[in-house]
């Protein structure tokens, strides 16, 4: 007995079919960022883009005299190494030279994380010995020498900047902001900065908390050594437990900011917090100088502007620091780890902090500009102990 044969309508589907199979395949083939064949594949990403991608990017480089081009600066940061080192695994070997390059110029800067110099180091060191091009192992040693040097230019800086080793290892770990941790992320760096180390360990609850409520006080707090976060253990000064620490003592602060959102009383008590502006700086070099580390936490109230010109009002907290020199530098979360020079401008309002640094891990460079208030004296007026 014959099979029925497929019905008219049936057979008319199949074109239909074949074209929207072919129609996507060519989406997929032709997208210019690559995002949907980079998840297909599993690639890392970074700033959206996979490492597919930013090969293509390095491709696209080759002929450019600059191997530092400013499309290739943007993947030193440390967050771009998953991507770097998927490129120094690749098939062809001037792409391998040039992210073995990139991930060393990265770690070369003189804040990088010690952790990422670590991480780059080794797989160069890999490089050097395994790579069968002799490009590859010739760019590798560069970049092990430009490493090695770059320790001596760090040292110099530390000295300069008057960072002691131990406190340029809690600043040069602070996290990376985001879900409004700016304020959370400055004060656990500063209580850090000014703690008396003890031996044993605590959770890293208790030691929020001790943090939180012992601010508006400005005595120094009692930190051992390590912290313990569930079944885990971390050094008080690893980037883990600062990021735990942050996120703790910014969500008590968010608390108790929402809770006065709640009241007439409590919002005017925000507002009043709010303007507690320094009015020159004279005052503020009182703020810094009587401080152990002349390093303090600042909130600010002002505009951020962005490369295309855009400009957002914007509500920030930040660490200051007195230099030898009377400079000033800040450490801002949203470019975490490094010293950044700001520019101190008069108004009849108070005093002004400016200063350009990157945005989060965007790689876009933005200029800020705050009014600055002293975040003891911020705190103290919003947990009701101004008096």
């Amino acid at each position: 007995m014959n099979s029925p044969s497929p019905s008219p309508r049936k057979r008319r589907r199949w074109p239909i079919y074949l074209v929207a199979v072919v129609a996507i395949a060519a989406i997929v083939a032709l997208e210019p960022t690559q995002v949907i064949r980079g998840y297909l594949k599993g690639e890392p990403f970074y700033l959206g883009r996979p490492s597919g991608y930013w090969r293509s990017v390095i491709m696209s480089q080759l002929q450019n005299e600059d191997v530092m081009s400013s499309k290739l600066k943007v993947l030193t940061d440390r967050q771009a190494f998953d991507v770097l080192e998927r490129c120094i695994n690749d098939v062809n070997p001037t792409v391998r030279a040039v992210a073995v390059r990139v991930a060393a110029v990265g770690a070369s800067q003189i804040h990088a994380d010690s952790d990422h110099v670590q991480q780059v180091t080794k797989r160069l060191q890999i490089a050097r010995i395994n790579d069968q091009d002799k490009r590859v192992r010739s760019a590798a040693i560069g970049g092990l020498n430009n490493i090695e040097r770059t320790s001596d230019a760090r040292q110099r800086h530390l000295l300069e900047t008057q960072i002691r080793p131990a406190d340029e290892l809690i600043l040069r770990n602070m996290p990376m902001n985001s879900d409004l941790r700016c304020m959370g992320i400055s004060t656990v760096a500063e209580a850090l900065l000014e703690s008396r180390r003890s031996q044993g360990e605590t959770s890293v609850k208790q030691l929020s908390q001790t943090i939180y409520m012992n601010w508006t006080s400005g005595n120094s707090i009692v930190c051992p050594g390590r912290l313990t976060f569930g079944d885990k253990t971390f050094l008080v000064s690893s980037t883990a437990a600062l990021n735990q620490l942050s996120t703790e003592v910014a969500d008590l602060y968010k608390q108790h900011y929402e809770k006065l959102l709640e009241t007439d009383a409590g919002r005017q008590q925000l507002q009043l917090a709010s303007q507690q502006f320094i009015r020159n700086e004279r005052a503020l070099n009182d703020i810094l100088e009587v401080d152990p580390d002349l390093t303090e936490v600042f909130c600010g109230v002002g505009l951020r502007q962005f490369r295309d010109g855009r400009i957002k009002r914007t509500n920030h907290a930040f660490l200051i620091r007195k230099l030898k020199s009377g400079r000033k530098v800040v450490f801002d979360p949203n470019d975490p780890g490094r010293p950044i020079q700001c520019k101190l401008v008069a108004s009849d309002e108070g005093i002004n902090a400016e200063w350009r640094c990157l945005y989060r891990n965007t790689g876009e460079f933005t200029t800020q500009k705050y009014r600055l208030i002293h975040a003891q004296v911020y705190f103290r007026v919003f947990l009701g102990k101004s008096s």
